[in-house]
């Protein structure tokens, strides 16, 4: 039964790993910020306005979609 365990621990260990090293800094990619109004209403100019906020404190390209 001891034995079971260790095999048990040892596999986990081995498919984990370390992944916080292989990550990269967030976010690496756009941030793609979804709208689900019409261009130019009330709503999306509030997005872009919020968009542009995000975008200078995260240091990120914030794309409307």
């Amino acid at each position: 039964m001891k034995r079971n365990f260790g095999w048990a621990v040892g596999i986990i260990l081995a498919l984990t790993g370390s992944p916080a090293h292989a990550q990269e800094s967030w976010p690496a990619r756009t941030v793609k910020f979804i709208v689900p109004s019409s261009p130019g209403g009330g709503t999306d100019l509030y997005a872009r306005q919020l968009a542009q906020a995000l975008s200078e404190s995260l240091s990120a390209t914030i794309a409307i979609v």
